[in-house]
């Protein structure tokens, strides 16, 4: 289940699922509002943000110059605001059949744009804001109201353009996809997600699109599947002794010809290990206007300098310290 990453927003979420049904209706459409204005390389004052929501200004604070010390970052804004209208949506009880407008579920998304159900999980967490709602059949699911959809590929069309290619798949190039790819499964011996990866850069598609269109024609001809002719992908294990030997000084060749795969593979397998170990380690990031200001590398290198030297001195005090419990005769010494 997702988290908040702002604690402000979380305690906000739990106050307006408090509010009357009306009001919480009004809440929901404004933070989606705010949600389409939100630029993730800015950063909001906590008081504008939850003006824009709940109308409410506190005393002695103006909500758009910002007057509290904190700022929240655009980025974990995004995806705390889309959090947000999806549980206070959960509490309102929406149903599909009581809206004037359409509403969209993942699969209908995925048809319409021909992406795969993860590609929208990457849109929501850009700003495509989604609802619970109770659909025709009695089951509560996610969904996407069409205003929210087309006003949100309206503003994000070129962004999401290099991650994936809005035309249908159409009969030729669906051939071509297919022919690349079994021609890589039998005699190149790749998995799946090189197939796809390979594919998608040549043809200029998305690897996921092309891992949709490969799955959609194996479910069609089940006679002539392509992706269980795929290799098997490389498993944890494999990957964590490849990390290991590759540390050690064996070369990608020849860790390619003893675990009998490819070259490439072999490579990400590292890499991926390696993206990971980054990944695990915790980093907490503090929120400054410094960091948003010109010249901002040159301050930042400035002040990284100084906290050396000061490291240093600590250090040097720290071993010319004299111990309290020291004799003393030795103390004078």
């Amino acid at each position: 289940m997702a988290k908040f990453r702002l604690d402000s927003i979380a305690d906000l979420a739990r106050q307006l699922a408090f509010s009357p049904h009306t009001a919480r209706m009004a809440q929901l459409t404004a933070a989606e509002e705010l949600l389409h204005l939100i630029d993730p390389a800015k950063a909001y004052p906590p008081e504008f943000i939850v003006y824009r929501i709940t109308g409410y200004r506190p005393k002695g604070l103006n909500p758009f110059k910002g007057n509290s010390p904190h700022l929240l970052t655009g980025l974990a804004l995004q995806h705390d605001l889309g959090l947000l209208i999806e549980q206070v949506s959960q509490t309102l009880d929406l149903r599909t059949t009581d809206l004037a407008e359409p509403v969209l579920s993942i699969d209908g998304v995925t048809q319409k744009f021909n992406v795969t159900s993860k590609t929208i999980q990457r849109w929501r967490r850009k700003g495509l804001p989604s609802r619970r709602f109770e659909f025709g059949d009695g089951k509560k699911r996610v969904g996407f109201l069409l205003s929210s959809v087309e006003r949100f590929f309206g503003a994000h069309r070129q962004q999401l353009a290099g991650g994936v290619n809005f035309t249908l798949v159409a009969e030729p190039e669906l051939n071509e996809i297919v022919r690349r790819a079994r021609r890589m499964a039998v005699q190149g011996g790749c998995n799946a997600r090189e197939i796809a990866l390979r594919i998608g850069r040549r043809l200029q598609r998305s690897p996921l699109t092309i891992l949709h269109t490969l799955r959609k024609h194996d479910e069609e001809h089940p006679d002539q599947a392509i992706l269980p002719l795929a290799a098997q992908e490389t498993s944890a294990a494999e990957r964590e002794r490849a990390a290991r030997a590759y540390r050690h000084g064996v070369g990608l060749s020849e860790l390619a010809r003893r675990m009998g795969r490819g070259r490439v593979e072999i490579y990400r397998a590292v890499l991926e290990q390696r993206i990971a170990k980054l990944v695990r380690r915790r980093i907490r990031f503090i929120d400054d206007p410094l960091y948003h200001g010109a010249g901002a590398a040159a301050a930042v290198e400035a002040i990284a300098s100084q906290e050396e030297l000061a490291m240093a001195e600590s250090q040097k005090a720290e071993a010319m310290r004299i111990p309290r419990d020291l004799p003393p005769y030795l103390r004078a010494l």
